[in-house]
């Protein structure tokens, strides 16, 4: 077992429609990790409010449209 379970690590999902993050989180949780966080609000509220997302999944143009 080599790895860091208090390194921070954070889930989202594409919107807060999802669910998947949380789901994830648990899973991480159970499993020792200690440093976890769930981003609800997902790529598409992170895109809204202005931040970027350069590259790979979360530049999806889906993510840009309004909900």
């Amino acid at each position: 077992d080599t790895l860091d379970r208090s390194k921070k690590i954070i889930v989202y999902c594409a919107s807060i429609d999802c669910h998947v993050s949380a789901k994830a989180y648990n899973i991480l949780k159970e499993a020792g990790f200690t440093n976890l966080y769930d981003y609800c609000g997902g790529m598409r509220e992170w895109i809204g409010t202005g931040q970027e997302a350069t590259n790979g999944i979360c530049s999806a143009s889906y993510l840009k449209k309004a909900e």
